[in-house]
C-alpha cells in the first residue's frame, strides 16, 4: 500500500510496562507486540479483541499519549509525504474521563476548542451544531456531572468531532448510549469518512456495530494483530460448509442415530417442540453425502439453509485458534 493512500502506518509497534521496582522487571507486561499495520485514508478500521488484548494501549500510542517501547507511528499527508507532527486528531478514550465534570457541555466544548487552537467564531458555530446534533441543547448549561451516562458519552464524542479532525480514535464510543443515539453516531461516522475522508480507528465489543460501520476489521489477541481485512474477505476466508436444519424435536430423536457419522451441534429451536441442528461439513462432498442421507430418511423438517459466519463467529474462531496454537503472527 503506497503512502498516498495511507493516513498513518504502524511499524513494529510494541509497548512493555515495567514495574517501578528494578528487581521485579521479570514481571514486565507486554501489552502490545510488534504490530505492523498501514491504515488507509478515509476508512473506518474497527479493532476487536478480548479485554486486555492491547487495543486501548495501541490507540494511546497512536494519539501520542503513550510512548512506544519499540516501533513507530508515521503519519502522511495526501501527497504521501511523511508528516513531522500529528494531523488534526480527535479522541474518545476510556469513556468520559476526558470531560471536566463541573463544567457544562457548552463550557467543555469551548475549553477543548480553545485547546485545539480554533477561532472563537468557529468554536461558537460548531458548539451550537454539535449540541443540536446530539440533542444536548436543553442541557447545554447543566453541570456535566448531573447528566446521564449516555449524555456524558455524547459530550465526549462531540468534543472529539470539534474542529473537523482528520483522524478519529474512538474507544467504545457508543458505550452507555440508547439505540437511537448509537445509530446517530454511526451515521455521523460514515458521513465523516465518505464526505471528508476522515480516518477512524474504532474499538468496540459490539460485533454488530463493527460489522455495520467498519470498512476493515482488525483482531488483536495477547498484544498481537492476528487478522486484518475487510469483513467480506474475512467471511469468505472463514466460510465453512455449515448447514442449519430446523425440525420438530420428535423427528430429530428419530434421525439422530441415522446421521451420527456427520459432525453436528444441536440447540433448542424457537419453540420448545423444535430443535436446530447445525451440521459441520468438511467440503462439498460432505454436503452431498448429507443430502443423500436426508433424502433417504425423508425427515419432516421446517427449514434447511447454509450458515454464513457472523463477525462474532469469525472473531471467536480466530482468537480460539490463536490461543490454542499460540500463533506468532498475523493470519
Amino acid at each position: 500500500m503506497n503512502n498516498q493512500s495511507v493516513a498513518f502506518r504502524l511499524e513494529g509497534l510494541s509497548k512493555t510496562f515495567y514495574p517501578l521496582i528494578p528487581w521485579h522487571r521479570h514481571r514486565a507486561v507486554e501489552a502490545v507486540r510488534g504490530i505492523n499495520l498501514p491504515v488507509p485514508r478515509g476508512c473506518i478500521l474497527s479493532l476487536l479483541g478480548p479485554n486486555g488484548a492491547g487495543k486501548t494501549t495501541t490507540i494511546k500510542m497512536i494519539a501520542g499519549l503513550l510512548l512506544a517501547t519499540h516501533g513507530s507511528v508515521t503519519f502522511y499527508d495526501e501527497a504521501g509525504n511523511e508528516l513531522r507532527s500529528r494531523p488534526r486528531l480527535g479522541a474518545v478514550l476510556e469513556g468520559t474521563r476526558n470531560l471536566y465534570w463541573r463544567l457544562s457541555p457548552r463550557e467543555n466544548l469551548y475549553y477543548f476548542g480553545e485547546l485545539k487552537g480554533l477561532p472563537l467564531s468557529q468554536i461558537r458555530r460548531e458548539t451550537d451544531e454539535l449540541l443540536g446534533m446530539f440533542d444536548l441543547a436543553d442541557k447545554a448549561r447543566a453541570s456535566t456531572q448531573t447528566l446521564s451516562r449516555g449524555m456524558q458519552q455524547k459530550v465526549a464524542v462531540a468534543i472529539a468531532l470539534l474542529g473537523g479532525p482528520e483522524i478519529l480514535l474512538l474507544d467504545e464510543p457508543t458505550l452507555g448510549l440508547d439505540v437511537e443515539s448509537s445509530r446517530l453516531i454511526q451515521r455521523r461516522l460514515r458521513e465523516l469518512v465518505e464526505r471528508e475522508r476522515c480516518t477512524i480507528i474504532l474499538t468496540t465489543h459490539q460485533m454488530e456495530l463493527a460489522a455495520r460501520v467498519a470498512d476493515r476489521i482488525g483482531i488483536i489477541s495477547h498484544g498481537r494483530l492476528i487478522a486484518e481485512d475487510s469483513l467480506a474477505n474475512l467471511i469468505a476466508f472463514f466460510r465453512r460448509q455449515d448447514y442449519e436444519l430446523q425440525l420438530p424435536a420428535a423427528e430429530w430423536e428419530r434421525l439422530r442415530r441415522e446421521v451420527s457419522q456427520f459432525k453436528f451441534t444441536e440447540e433448542p429451536g424457537s419453540l420448545d417442540a423444535e430443535v436446530t441442528v447445525v451440521f459441520h461439513l468438511d467440503n462439498t462432498a460432505g454436503y452431498y453425502a448429507l443430502s443423500e442421507r436426508l433424502l433417504m430418511l425423508r425427515p419432516q423438517f421446517i427449514s434447511l439453509r447454509q450458515v454464513t459466519p457472523s463477525l462474532e463467529d469469525i472473531f471467536l474462531e480466530i482468537t480460539r485458534h490463536y490461543s490454542e496454537e499460540d500463533a506468532g503472527g498475523k493470519l
